[in-house]
């Protein structure tokens, strides 16, 4: 189960992008979440990912 606090959830999968997967699709697999419901909620916070930097940042 991912946070629900927006903030966390960011940190929680920046952490994991950088130390564990190397892109998104990886990780949202090995977690069985949905990607594309987690990546809507990020973006109605402001967030996208960032292939070069391979995380999520605010835009």
């Amino acid at each position: 189960m991912l946070p629900e606090n927006t903030t966390i959830l960011v940190s929680y999968l920046n952490t994991l992008l950088r130390d564990e997967y190397d892109d998104p699709e990886d990780l949202f697999a090995s977690l069985c979440e949905d990607g594309d419901e987690v990546t809507e909620k990020l973006a109605k916070a402001g967030y996208r990912y960032d292939p070069e930097n391979r995380r999520y940042s605010q835009t």
